[in-house]
């Protein structure tokens, strides 16, 4: 708003040199100072101040449409970024009512992943990195630990942050306001949860899609 002021201001103020400097045009180069006595000279010098004016106040008002134009346009795309912010925390809010929700074995929250990860080294990690010969035992244990032994567990966790990826995705905002929430939504994952997505990542392509997108 402040800008708009100053610009409004140092308009006003051209158009003030300009009707003087066409007001002493007119008197100095048609006239010969000192002023004419003619009445006639000071309506033919009317007429010319009135048509500077004329064209001035058709700049300005395009001036000022245009000014109007990207008030509105930055309005607008603040109100974007608004409803997009709004919707990222209300969805990881969701998120993590569903993962405190979680109980396991006595575990509840996100112990539930803690104790689901040390379960997958342990049946895995004798496969794990995963080369030529191990890959097929190792996406075998992994499908079914995903699929089977904690499919509510991993529903819980996969699934939404496909929704909210999806989400920041479609959001009419720019790249770098993407890749920031993405940044966001990397930090808060637990150290467990992002260990556990990159070890089923290497054999199951959505869960890879997730890794890579937010850059675990």
């Amino acid at each position: 708003m402040m800008n708009l002021e100053i610009k409004s201001i140092k308009y006003i103020l051209i158009t003030i040199i300009l009707i003087a400097f066409a007001t002493g045009l007119y008197l100095g180069e048609f006239h010969k100072l000192p002023f004419a006595r003619n009445p006639n000279d000071f309506g033919a010098m009317a007429s010319l101040i009135g048509g500077i004016c004329g064209l001035i106040a058709v700049g300005l008002s395009s001036y000022a449409l245009v000014l109007t134009n990207k008030t509105n346009n930055r309005q607008n795309e603040q109100f974007e970024i608004q409803s997009f912010e709004s919707t990222f925390f209300n969805l990881i809010a969701i998120f993590n009512q569903r993962i405190d929700s979680l109980k396991l074995h006595g575990n509840t929250g996100n112990a539930v992943f803690e104790f689901i990860l040390k379960d997958i080294i342990f049946k895995t990690n004798e496969y794990f990195p995963v080369d030529g010969n191990n890959y097929g035992i190792y996406s075998t244990i992994i499908h079914k630990l995903v699929g089977k032994t904690y499919k509510k567990e991993f529903d819980s966790l996969i699934s939404p942050l496909h929704n909210i990826l999806e989400f920041i995705e479609k959001s009419d905002v720019s790249v770098n306001l993407k890749d920031r929430f993405k940044s966001i939504h990397r930090s808060l994952l637990t150290l467990d949860q992002r260990e556990l997505l990159s070890r089923i990542s290497v054999v199951h392509k959505s869960v890879k899609e997730i890794v890579d997108q937010l850059k675990i």
